[in-house]
């Protein structure tokens, strides 16, 4: 079971004043009749492949709904509400309060038996093998930590518990064609493609059901209005969930996996244990989000720490290029250029135990359409396993 505390930190606060906005107007928040056709389509498509999914009969059955925001239990998946027991997880406490008012005032299949918790997703406040269906809609990409998530899902789930999850591939073939990743923003800390999901997944979880369904055209193209056309595009890849933009997957723990204890230690940019050479700026990301800066080479970022394992998100934009990364001497290059704002996650998952040292610097060369050389630093999370 991991032992990292929630803390509210800047996305936390983030979250917040997003649900605190919806709660008092909450048309403005997210009306989908002021959405383009594709998004309405793609929202009953994802819909229509969760109720499809064969759960049985669920009346006996705890069930979690992990990312449950501000509009209730399982508001997508209201095949859910049958449970005996419904707990309802974010990291806002916002979207937790918010949402256990909408359970306390409905009608709902589970009546007064439903609980909410926050949560980052690292830790998650439930016994070893307590749930039946474990739900995370939309959801993993906000995750920080999400191999300390995983291991959490497999601790809580019973075997032959179900984990469905849906989230966006970052590998959507039209947004690949172009260059970029889909649904690249600033609240997606944890963007994925599905190759990368099914790695991390398949070490613990055999995934029973695997689907695809596109929620876009390609960012310049979403606006388009026929109807017909949109509702036909989302049902396409169903069976490639590697090229839509959407990914539904319906997994079972796999017997024999050693959840780990993980220890975690956040380094945010104005964390003294970061050492900064050359010029460095404070500059605003995406609403209360800040981040360190520096625009060319000059500008270099050091980090020791202690531990086996380290998380490190960047900020990437049209005026960042190339980022160079050494870790314990050992150099490499990684893109972080794009044509939109978002973030860039780098992961060292098997370092060995004990002192380490990052350093990171923006390289000489650039990218095809960069406008600069920015490196952007907004945090780094050590982690310590065992």
């Amino acid at each position: 079971m991991a032992t990292a505390t929630p803390v509210r930190d800047e996305m936390t606060a983030y979250w917040d004043n997003g649900f605190l906005a919806a709660e008092a107007n909450p048309g403005a928040f997210y009306d989908l009749k002021k959405l383009p056709a594709v998004t309405q389509a793609s929202h009953f498509r994802r819909m229509a492949l969760l109720d499809s999914l064969p759960l049985g009969d669920l009346r006996d059955k705890v069930v979690v709904d992990y990312g449950v925001g501000p509009w209730g239990f399982a508001c997508i998946f209201p095949k859910l509400h049958d449970c005996k027991e419904a707990i309802g997880i974010d990291l806002s406490p916002e979207a937790v309060r918010i949402s256990e008012s909408v359970s306390r005032n409905g009608s709902f299949a589970y009546g007064d038996r439903f609980r909410y918790l926050t949560s980052t997703g690292s830790t998650l406040a439930l016994a070893d093998r307590s749930v039946d269906v474990l739900f995370a809609g939309e959801s993993i990409e906000h995750v920080f930590n999400v191999d300390a998530f995983l291991d959490e899902v497999y601790r809580v789930l019973k075997p032959g518990g179900r984990f469905i999850v849906t989230t966006p591939n970052a590998d959507a073939c039209l947004y690949q064609a172009h260059g970029e990743r889909y649904c690249h923003n600033g609240e997606h800390v944890s963007l994925m493609t599905y190759a990368e999901l099914r790695g991390l997944m398949d070490s613990r979880f055999d995934v029973l059901i695997a689907k695809g369904f596109n929620g876009s055209f390609y960012r310049t193209f979403d606006d388009v209005a026929d109807e017909a056309f949109a509702r036909r595009w989302t049902e396409a890849f169903e069976g490639r969930p590697d090229l839509g933009t959407g990914i539904i997957l319906m997994a079972e723990p796999r017997p024999g996996h050693r959840v780990r204890t993980v220890r975690e230690t956040e380094f945010h940019h104005t964390s003294p244990a970061v050492r900064y050479a050359g010029p460095w700026e404070k500059c605003t990301l995406h609403g209360p989000l800040t981040a360190a800066c520096a625009k060319d080479p000059s500008g270099r970022l050091t980090l020791t720490f202690e531990g086996d394992g380290l998380i490190l998100l960047l900020w990437s934009h049209p005026w960042c290029s190339r980022i160079r990364m050494r870790m314990d001497g050992t150099e490499s290059v990684t893109k972080v250029h794009s044509p939109v704002g978002g973030f860039v996650q780098h992961r060292w998952l098997d370092l060995a135990p004990g002192t380490h040292t990052l350093e990171l610097w923006s390289d000489e060369a650039l990218e095809p359409g960069a406008r600069g050389r920015n490196l952007m630093f907004w945090k780094a999370i050590g982690l310590e396993r065992s």
